[in-house]
């Protein structure tokens, strides 16, 4: 089977399967990874939640959870842009209060960065 035909044809997982599902593969073998757990309305932000994860990072920014329910933190001096978009009422003010607290939180304010 073609395998761009896998990726066109992924509706049909999710027919079957549902819309919480992953499909990645290359031309050999694909992976089809459903995931049962359901998505968290409410995430309370905790300094010590994320403290483990955004230690490793020079500016952490605090994402949320993945589809797994695993912390996303990623370090924004690798990942220097940032786009927020989104739908009325989908969290945008949400995030960027995320990204303040992250900042506000992690980073000791007499850190200076040069590229």
């Amino acid at each position: 089977m073609d395998p761009k035909e896998i990726k066109k044809k992924e509706y049909c997982f999710k027919q079957v399967f549902g819309e919480r599902i992953e499909v990645k593969g290359d031309a050999k073998t694909f992976i089809l990874t459903v995931f049962t757990a359901p998505i968290p309305t409410l995430i309370r932000y905790t300094v010590e939640r994320f403290k483990e994860q955004a230690d490793l990072a020079k500016l952490p920014i605090v994402c949320g959870v993945d589809m797994n329910g695993l912390n996303m933190v990623y370090d924004m001096v690798d990942h220097p842009h940032l786009l927020i978009a989104g739908e009325t009422g989908s969290g945008k003010s949400t995030q960027l209060r995320s990204i303040l607290t992250s900042l506000i939180t992690t980073v000791d304010p007499d850190c200076h960065f040069r590229r």
